[in-house]
């Protein structure tokens, strides 16, 4: 089934509650602007970028052209005006993440792609596309590199009172902003089960058992007793101590989460207003359509692939920006 473009979804309309009211508690602390400025002109974020550009393979379509696939029908779903670049990172766990933030990477793992089929690597690689589309990456990147944030403030005596409150809170925001890119990734993979068994595979589900599909109601289950145990309602230092060491923090909530979001109608609500057929992006120079079950050669005058249907998106240049 062809997926559904989005191309006038906002990133409000799915954000979590959690996330924006975290996020407003972030905004409060005192000279959160300054530290914010600061952390970005201590060039950490540049060096964390050199450091994936010269360590991992990038993923290309002529090298890699099924992954590659996903990742355009992903930016195109959430309508992306250019294609970030894909980078694999050498990891058995499944993982991805973002780096960068005027110009930002997305990095994938080798597990990740080994252990998830296609749907599920669309929920990956949606959740990395809400956090650009959100417009938050340089506070992602704060709460990514927190010991060199807490290390950049305390070499400035104005910022040594508010390290604590700061580092408690924008850790806070970064677990709850997850429910919001679980939300994205929903919208993106448009497969509700392929993004729950996504979550069981983070969550230690072993290689033997990917093939079940009577296990997602178990771990369901599972999610509803922990929404029992109240854990919202403990306070901001109760949460980071639970938290402690914790690879990927609160996989089954985050699935509770998602449900509700699927079950109430919200997901229902954003497909039937902004969904429209996933169009395809079209290199202007060598003209071939990018649907990887495709591959048509294309008139530059074309509007729609005459191979598969798709509106085109014609691009320029290697992030592949749309141009008309």
């Amino acid at each position: 089934m062809d997926k559904l473009a989005l191309p006038n979804l906002e990133s409000r309309e799915y954000e979590h509650p959690f996330d924006r009211q975290a996020l407003e508690l972030v905004m409060q602390v005192p000279r959160f602007d300054d530290v914010a400025r600061f952390f970005w002109n201590s060039g950490t974020e540049k060096y964390r970028r050199v450091t994936y550009l010269g360590s991992y393979i990038r993923v290309e379509q002529t090298a890699f052209p099924k992954l590659h696939a996903q990742l355009t029908e992903s930016c195109a779903t959430l309508a992306f005006d250019y294609i970030p670049k894909l980078y694999i990172l050498p990891e058995s766990r499944i993982k991805a993440e973002i780096a960068g933030v005027e110009d930002p990477l997305i990095i994938i793992s080798t597990g990740a792609i080994e252990s998830l089929a296609d749907d599920e690597l669309r929920f990956l690689l949606g959740r990395e596309l809400a956090s650009i589309k959100s417009g938050h990456l340089l506070y992602q990147s704060m709460a990514s590199n927190l010991s060199k944030l807490i290390g950049v403030m305390g070499k400035n005596p104005l910022f040594k009172v508010v390290q604590f409150l700061l580092s408690d809170r924008i850790l806070e925001w970064a677990r709850y902003s997850k429910l919001t890119a679980d939300r994205a990734g929903l919208l993106v993979a448009q497969n509700f089960h392929a993004c729950i068994t996504t979550m069981m595979k983070q969550a230690g589900l072993p290689n033997a058992d990917f093939h079940r599909k009577d296990l997602v109601n178990g771990f369901l289950l599972q999610a509803r007793d922990f929404q029992n145990l109240g854990l919202h309602e403990q306070s901001d230092k109760a949460r980071k101590k639970l938290s402690e060491n914790l690879q990927t923090p609160w996989t089954v909530d985050r699935a509770w989460q998602l449900l509700v979001f699927h079950e109430n109608g919200e997901y229902k609500t954003l497909m039937e207003a902004h969904g429209q057929r996933v169009p395809v992006y079209v290199d202007s120079e060598d003209r071939t359509c990018l649907n990887i079950t495709c591959g048509s050669k294309l008139l530059r005058t074309a509007k729609f692939c005459t191979g598969c249907g798709r509106k085109i998106w014609w691009t320029q240049g290697a992030d592949m920006r749309v141009i008309g």
